[in-house]
């Protein structure tokens, strides 16, 4: 029998930790996995917090619609609207209030069920604002501006989810533009309290012209900011203000649509 010494070789060892490793490539498809998932994550909360915005818009909306609907039905309140106009004061600071709350507020905003309730009361003062306003107007022209409305915010919303264009990046022009219509409305109160009106009888028609594309373009950015993956974005907690929003540039839309196209 021959004897062979065992010798120590560093080498040897080395080769042997490599061999036990994982491969580069596994590691490396680890850890895209990894990142797929956390992606993957963000992707669900962000889905899940869009459904919620437009659920809660969309019972909003409803509400506004039955309280805008329910005068032309039923004839006393028809009446009572139509020369009770002032009221639409009383609707418009329990709006303020409610809106201020929860717009100031994140403790209001994010606790259940004070933020339902605080929506729910902000909803309902909207929807008398905007029977009162709907209650000037023929019913055909109701209608009408419901439909037209529709379709314009339809659209808008179809063009700010597709568009690869940053939409919330243009908050300094947005500003410019409100600067205009704001000179714009200053030089329309100037006219009608110099009696000056008659001799520009389109200026009022062109400032409602500017802030329809005004709440336009804000409607087209508060979609972008609710999808999420832009410039600015909003926190998935923040349903409750997303609702709010959306829900006003809508109705705002629908309240100048109504000037322009409406019959009274």
């Amino acid at each position: 029998m021959v004897y062979e010494p065992v010798t120590y070789n560093p080498n040897q060892e080395h080769e042997n930790l490599q061999s036990s490793a994982p491969p580069q490539d596994d590691v490396h498809y680890a850890e895209q996995g990894n990142k797929e998932g956390l992606s993957f994550d963000n992707r669900s909360i962000r889905q899940g917090f869009v459904r919620k915005v437009f659920c809660w818009v969309t019972i909003m909306m409803l509400i506004t619609a039955a309280m805008s609907v329910f005068p032309f039905l039923h004839r006393p309140t028809l009446g009572f609207v139509q020369n009770n106009s002032w009221t639409v004061w009383i609707g418009y600071v329990v709006f303020l209030i409610s809106y201020m709350m929860l717009a100031c507020s994140e403790g209001l905003r994010r606790s259940y069920p004070k933020n339902i309730i605080l929506l729910g009361i902000f909803t309902i003062a909207t929807g008398y604002m905007s029977a009162v306003v709907c209650a000037q107007y023929t019913a055909e022209s109701v209608v009408l501006s419901l439909i037209v409305t529709t379709v314009v915010c339809a659209l808008i919303i179809v063009f700010a989810m597709q568009t690869k264009y940053d939409l919330t990046s243009c908050m300094g022009y947005m500003f410019i533009f409100f600067m205009v219509i704001f000179v714009t409305a200053i030089l329309l109160l100037i006219c009608h309290l110099t009696r000056f009106y008659a001799a520009i009888p389109w200026l009022s028609f062109l400032y409602t012209i500017l802030i329809t594309l005004f709440f336009v373009m804000y409607l087209a950015m508060d979609i972008q900011m609710l999808m999420g993956g832009k410039k600015i974005e909003l926190s998935p907690e923040e349903h409750v203000m997303a609702a709010i929003q959306i829900y006003l540039d809508v109705l705002n839309l629908f309240w100048l649509i109504l000037s322009l196209l409406g019959k009274k």
